[in-house]
């Protein structure tokens, strides 16, 4: 499997507990996949029938709003 070189920033704010930007951290592997499916296509498939249930399983009753939007800024 290829390793990941894209840089993203973090700042520490306490031992353990780094901080990044959520969307440099989405972009960086967003680009990882993206390089990996056009390197090595053959490593791309379908999701089961399984995985399938289980995500419906996971996010039933999650209610989302389509003019929601994910702020800049993000910190867990």
């Amino acid at each position: 499997m290829a390793s990941q070189k894209a840089k993203v920033p973090t700042q520490v704010i306490a031992p353990g507990r780094p901080l990044t930007e959520k969307n440099d951290v989405v972009a960086a592997f967003l680009a990882f996949l993206e390089r990996d499916m056009r390197t090595h296509p053959e490593r791309m498939g379908g999701l089961s029938k399984r995985s399938i249930a289980r995500a419906v399983r996971l996010t039933k009753g999650v209610k989302v709003a389509e003019q929601e939007s994910v702020p800049n800024r993000v910190s867990f």
